[in-house]
């Protein structure tokens, strides 16, 4: 399992960005200002769970983030019991 630094260090890059709630959406905005295409705006962690699962491969590195209100820690559980498509 490659940790975002060695993948950093591997040339990753980010390639999209999947934001969610309400508060959120202010991020989204600014990175496709920024120039990033690939942004979706979800308004659950079903929502952005389906997303990640549909998109994520073998090899694949995410990055959450959040504040502990939102509760990501589930999505990140559920990403890791149920892995990517």
């Amino acid at each position: 399992m490659k940790t975002a630094p060695s993948a950093i260090r591997a040339g990753a890059s980010v390639i999209g960005q999947v934001t969610l709630g309400d508060e959120a959406r202010a991020l989204g905005d600014a990175a496709r200002a920024a120039g990033l295409d690939d942004v979706i705006h979800v308004e659950s962690r079903d929502a952005a769970l389906g997303v990640l699962r549909a998109r994520l491969g073998a090899g694949d590195v995410v990055l959450i983030k959040g504040s502990h209100a939102v509760g990501l820690e589930a999505l990140v559980a559920d990403l890791a019991e149920g892995g990517a498509s």
